[in-house]
């Protein structure tokens, strides 16, 4: 490829994924330039529809990602709840697995490239400024929460784990530079400061996994999507759905030391008792009426159930164990397993926070249903940062 067509690649790959990952701070800094990116999602979503049916036809993918989207809509007109948040979050998760989809099979290696670099480049800043606005931009943009230039610290949670991700495919195209294991640092070190129990959950496994899989291959069969699906079931159950239950009071006795544990708990009460109101369909939306106010779950199980009820429910689980057993892999097993951590720590954060609506989320999924493309196209090499696995049977 000339240089001249792969910069013009790298630009359009570029157009169309900054107004996706575009920084949360934006929407409460300035109202136009919010418009502004809101116009020119739209567009990146049309253009990249565009690039996708001139190619691809209807897949099983497209299928559950539509289907759960139209679940979710079908939910809000029952209960005449505004459809408008739903269609926007429709066309983020599509138009993200469009970007992904096409762009795996046309030029793998520039997508991890561009993508990589941007959320890079969006997580940098991000800590630059925390270093500089420890208490967050909420001075200068919001009086609730503590705002950072990604959003609040819960939300770049997942942009950490979705970086990840990238950090990883960058180094199979890049085995010997030094960039991914730096932006991983950072990314380790901004999680640690802001404190947060679930997203620090997740990158102690992800870092566990790290020190152990090239060494120890029982911990890689560990991440089998059947096994995960079951884990994640039970901590459902167990924190969200039992936590009144009295045998289990040792472990709420210990973590109900934390006062945002002790508050989600409540959260969760009163959203059950919302869900039973209405099982099938849900509500529409995902607040919990409390205090003559609405609060979120403060769960994705329950927001979603809350939203879609137990059909939309349904259809997301499917989603998501396809999601897990769609990449399975022949060449690049520790590839396929450290993603699938990914997932799983992702759903981690899940139990403390909600997934359904959250475009980083989304993109690892979608990530996660190119990732067998990406193979095939000879892009990885069963490397973990710069922990060099070799590609060798388990």
């Amino acid at each position: 490829m000339s240089d001249s067509r792969k910069l013009n690649l790298q630009l359009n790959i570029l157009f169309l994924i900054i107004p996706f990952f575009r920084p949360d701070c934006i929407v409460l800094a300035n109202q136009s330039l919010d418009n502004f990116f809101v116009a020119w999602r739209i567009f990146a979503f049309l253009l990249a529809a565009y690039y996708y049916f001139r190619r691809f036809t209807f897949n099983k993918a497209f299928f559950l990602i539509l289907l759960y989207e139209i679940m979710q809509v079908c939910a809000s007109i029952i209960n005449g709840v505004s459809v408008s948040a739903k269609i926007i979050n429709m066309a983020n998760f599509i138009g993200i697995y469009m970007i992904f989809s096409y762009f795996s099979k046309v030029n793998s290696k520039e997508l991890i490239n561009v993508v990589y670099k941007w959320l890079s480049f969006l997580i940098c800043i991000n800590a630059i400024l925390t270093v500089f606005f420890p208490n967050g931009l909420n001075h200068a943009l919001s009086d609730t929460g503590r705002i950072n230039f990604m959003g609040l610290d819960n939300t770049i949670t997942l942009y950490f784990i979705l970086t990840i991700s990238f950090c990883v495919l960058y180094q199979n195209i890049h085995p010997d530079s030094k960039k991914p294991l730096f932006t991983f640092l950072v990314i380790v070190g901004t999680e640690l400061f802001y404190k947060s129990g679930s997203g620090l959950v997740a990158l102690f496994m992800i870092i566990i996994y790290l020190m152990f899989c090239s060494r120890k291959k029982f911990i890689n069969k560990l991440a089998n999507a059947n096994l995960i699906m079951i884990i994640y079931a039970v901590l459902e159950i167990t924190i969200v759905f039992m936590n009144r239950i009295n045998y289990l009071s040792f472990i709420f006795t210990a973590l109900g030391k934390s006062s945002t544990f002790t508050d989600r708990r409540f959260y969760w009460d009163q959203a059950l008792k919302q869900f039973m109101s209405s099982p099938i369909w849900g509500q529409g939306g995902g607040t919990v009426d409390l205090w003559n106010n609405g609060y979120y779950s403060h769960n994705a199980l329950l927001d979603i159930l809350l939203k879609g009820g137990i059909i939309a429910t349904a259809v997301w689980i499917v989603l998501l164990y396809f999601c897990l057993k769609f990449s399975e892999m022949k060449q690049n097993e520790f590839i396929q397993g450290f993603f699938r951590v990914l997932i799983f720590s992702a759903l981690v954060y899940g139990l403390m926070e909600g997934l359904e609506d959250r475009v980083a989320f989304n993109s690892l999924l979608s990530l996660m249903l190119v990732l067998t493309q990406i193979e095939r196209n000879g892009f990885l090499k069963n490397t973990l940062l710069n922990f060099n696995i070799r590609n060798k049977p388990i």
